[in-house]
């Protein structure tokens, strides 16, 4: 990111602003193609997105950070394709982030308060870091207010509200046993209180950008799940397309590399799909239903939980190189 918007650049659409900084069309529009993706929206929505960017007035963003590393701070910072990216967020009207507003002290907390006072019910609010509720929040206190007294008051005049990070999302490292701050998410902080988020740790900062893209180019947050996620994001796992989850489905697994079982079904499967792919015809013996297709990636060794791709509750890491060597 570039840096915080100037004051005279507030409030101007994003056009402009990227030409004076030399980013051409072509980067802008990749950017766009960039967002629809991550979006899970088709191509045919790239132009909506960048006219909804280059003519959008920015809104407001507020960015809290309570029990925090600033770890999905610098996530953001360094979301995917900075020259563009970090430029359309900057064009965002950040009036409020303590580790990147240049105001300190007095000054920085009396804009936070012209800010919830002028643009109330217009603003996006960010949250990163747990919330700590013991001793009526006296563990996380900034300009001689708690974590929970701003929370309470940002958070609920805002237009929309973000939590990144785990932290934020359900007390993360904070509220690990003993929890001596009594640390808790936004969401149990505020029940009740509409919120999307981003866990983490960090959250990718990608996913980060196409929330606040999602909202500048419709109007609202994108779908979630019963946890309040994304479902662009958090709606589908990686052991959902792992190549060997049917395996994993079937309770197929191998105990220790090298073992007769392993080798006779990785022996019998290849033999099957080079069959398949020379003459068409199947394997006499094997149900077809059990067979991979012949274009399916078989496994170079015994097909075990040893998921190399999804690390399933039932997978383990494969064996060291040497360990493999000795088991062939």
């Amino acid at each position: 990111m570039a840096g915080l918007a100037s004051t005279e650049d507030r409030g101007v659409s994003a056009a402009p602003l990227l030409e004076g900084r030399g980013v051409d069309r072509r980067s802008f529009l990749a950017f766009c193609g960039l967002m629809a993706s991550t979006l899970v929206l088709p191509e045919s929505y790239v132009p909506a997105i960048a006219k909804a960017l280059g003519a959008a007035k920015r809104p407001v963003l507020v960015w809290l950070e309570f029990q925090d590393c600033a770890g999905c701070t610098e996530s953001f910072l360094r979301a995917s394709n900075p020259s563009v990216g970090g430029l359309v967020l900057d064009t965002l009207s950040i009036n409020y982030h303590e580790t990147l507003m240049a105001a300190s002290g007095k000054d920085a907390e009396a804009l936070l308060k012209q800010t919830v006072g002028n643009e109330r019910g217009q603003y996006i609010a960010v949250v990163e870091g747990a919330i700590p509720t013991k001793d009526n929040g006296v563990y996380c206190t900034i300009g001689g207010r708690s974590a929970l007294d701003i929370a309470h008051e940002v958070c609920s005049n805002a237009a929309a509200v973000i939590t990144v990070g785990a932290c934020a999302f359900y007390g993360g490292w904070p509220s690990a046993n003993p929890d001596p701050t009594g640390a808790v998410g936004l969401g149990s902080a505020m029940p009740g209180t509409k919120i999307v988020n981003l866990p983490g740790c960090p959250p990718n900062g990608v996913n980060i950008t196409a929330t606040l893209v999602h909202f500048l180019t419709f109007g609202a947050m994108p779908e979630v799940d019963a946890m309040g996620r994304p479902l662009f994001a958090y709606g589908e796992l990686i052991h959902d397309s792992c190549e060997r989850r049917a395996h994993f489905d079937a309770g197929e697994f191998v105990q220790a590399w090298g073992a007769a079982r392993g080798r006779k079904r990785t022996t019998t499967a290849r033999r099957y799909a080079g069959t398949t792919a020379r003459t068409g015809r199947s394997v006499p013996g094997m149900a077809a239903s059990a067979a991979p297709s012949p274009d399916s990636s078989m496994p170079t060794r015994p097909s075990t939980n040893a998921c190399r791709t999804c690390r399933g509750s039932a997978c383990k890491r494969p064996p060291t190189k040497s360990a493999s060597a000795s088991s062939r």
